[in-house]
């Protein structure tokens, strides 16, 4: 097996990182003079387009595990984050220092929603990348 390149590396861990960027702004409560959709979406196509230049230089058939490494480290990222930042919240010391605006997690519902898809979608890129095709030899 060949030692994956660091163009490679960078391109998958920069896909990650912006898997993650996406999946946090579901979380997040955004003001009303910016638009949290489009922000999403912008990182979000950076992630894809990261993961697709990684993916291209994969063989064939190892796409599927990578891709899932991907969403799955993104979307568990983002999770720890946001649990780690919720914490610290609830200090007063730290509210007091930083103020409650600026950690506003208000929409846990669709943040929620969206790790737990992202999660079972890389579960099932990894379930569907380890199946060996049936043998075709005759008896």
């Amino acid at each position: 097996m060949t030692r994956p390149s660091t163009l490679f590396r960078l391109l998958a861990f920069g896909a990650g990182f912006f898997v993650y960027l996406t999946n946090l702004l579901c979380y997040v409560h955004a003001p009303a003079q910016m638009n949290k959709p489009l922000l999403a979406g912008f990182f979000a196509a950076l992630a894809l387009v990261c993961a697709i230049v990684a993916l291209a230089r994969r063989k064939p058939g190892g796409w599927k595990p990578t891709l899932a490494a991907i969403l799955i480290g993104g979307a568990l990222t983002s999770a720890v984050a946001v649990a780690a930042i919720t914490l610290l919240r609830s200090s007063s010391a730290v509210r007091e220092t930083v103020g409650d605006a600026q950690l506003d997690f208000t929409n846990y519902r669709t943040g929620v929603t969206v790790t737990v898809l992202l999660i079972v979608a890389g579960g099932l890129l990894l379930r569907t990348g380890r199946r060996r095709p049936a043998s075709t030899s005759k008896p």
